[in-house]
């Protein structure tokens, strides 16, 4: 991992940041479909259209979430939430930048930190997402060559492992 300067700007989720992660995750959850959809809400809840609580009921709703997995959430935040990495244990279970704010080093920042300071040592990634097995082999991780499908898809996951 390279040591990237300032990964002040992530810290845990709060109520308040993660009622702003529905379009993010949404984003993710969805594998880049839907994109327009996702910007203009990312647009509307930017615009504080929303009430922070409705905001959090509805991706608990939508998600499935409990209140706990709060703590397990970490945001990029300088003033707007360009990003988020959710762990499992040492598992990355996600790690996201909004489309816009791409190739600004928030993803490698985000991933130090799951690393250095999550001791994040494994995720699971797309077969198909060829860009991003890309990034996490520039960071350290490496295929292990397991695979499995992703569930509700006929996708594969391919597992990466830190060194």
């Amino acid at each position: 991992i390279q040591n990237i300067s300032d990964v002040s700007v992530i810290k845990e989720s709060s109520e308040e940041t993660f009622g702003m992660l529905d379009s993010l995750k949404q984003m993710s959850y969805k594998r880049y479909t839907q994109i327009e959809m996702v910007r203009d809400k990312l647009q509307e809840l930017r615009t504080g259209m929303q009430s922070i609580s409705s905001k959090f009921s509805k991706i608990k709703d939508v998600f499935g979430l409990k209140e706990e997995i709060i703590k397990d959430i970490y945001v990029y935040d300088d003033g707007i939430i360009k990003g988020f990495v959710q762990m499992n244990g040492t598992e990355i279970c996600k790690l996201y930048v909004d489309t816009f704010f791409q190739n600004g080093k928030i993803g490698a920042r985000l991933l130090e930190y799951a690393v250095r300071q999550l001791h994040a040592d494994h995720l699971w990634a797309l077969e198909k997402n060829i860009r991003g097995i890309a990034f996490y082999q520039r960071y350290g991780f490496r295929l292990t060559g397991e695979k499995k499908f992703e569930e509700g898809t006929t996708e594969y996951l391919v597992q990466l492992v830190y060194k």
